[in-house]
């Protein structure tokens, strides 16, 4: 899957950067392009070409550490399951926690049951703490959120909800083709800002 317009402006603002930084031009699209496939190790005809995930988070990372404002960039270039791993957590908490809420009464409890069983090592090496997500690498985070999804698509069915309603029902953003046009045909072209309040007994 190709890289978001918004993964595209922050890979050109970064290189705008570096190129600031090296003494290069920003406007040399050969040069820019070179660069950017050496760090993926294959040739790029346009930005577009990326990939979303992978590809992105390492060209990402790899321009942070030529600038060094990230002391960690270079080591999530390197090991892109850093970047995995905190895509399944993100995907756990933000989508799956919420939906499993409609049919479990404390699904932090529940993701931690299943947690445990998949990882009964924890309770040998560290019987004493309890087991968390970041305590996780991608492999494990894989298996439980594969594990968490299908547990939720069985109580959904039993619960006789179409995924489109379960997720309007957990206020969880919904994929269908008809959530997707209906979204592209409200969203405005510029963020609306609500406008604030001011105190006009307070300093500024």
């Amino acid at each position: 899957m190709k890289i978001t317009e918004a993964q595209r402006w922050k890979v050109l603002k970064l290189w705008s950067q570096v190129c600031k930084d090296r003494g290069w031009k920003p406007s040399d699209r050969n040069l820019r392009l070179t660069s950017i496939g050496k760090i993926i190790n294959r040739e790029l005809r346009t930005l577009d070409d990326l990939g979303r995930m992978d590809e992105c988070t390492k060209v990402l990372k790899e321009l942070e550490a030529m600038l060094g404002v990230n002391v960690d960039a270079g080591l999530e270039a390197n090991d892109l399951t850093i970047n995995k791993a905190r895509t399944y957590r993100n995907v756990i908490t933000s989508q799956i926690l919420p939906c499993l809420a409609l049919y479990e009464p404390d699904p932090p409890a529940y993701m931690r049951s299943v947690m445990e069983d998949k990882n009964r090592w924890w309770k040998i090496d560290r019987p004493q703490c309890g087991l968390t997500l970041d305590d996780l690498s991608a492999g494990p985070l894989k298996q439980l959120l594969m594990t968490l999804n299908a547990r939720l698509h069985s109580k959904r069915k039993a619960a006789r909800q179409t995924i489109h309603e379960m997720k309007i029902a957990a206020g969880v953003d919904c994929g269908c083709a008809e959530c997707q046009k209906f979204v592209r045909f409200v969203r405005p072209s510029k963020p609306v800002l609500e406008p604030v309040a001011v105190d006009e007994t307070q300093p500024f």
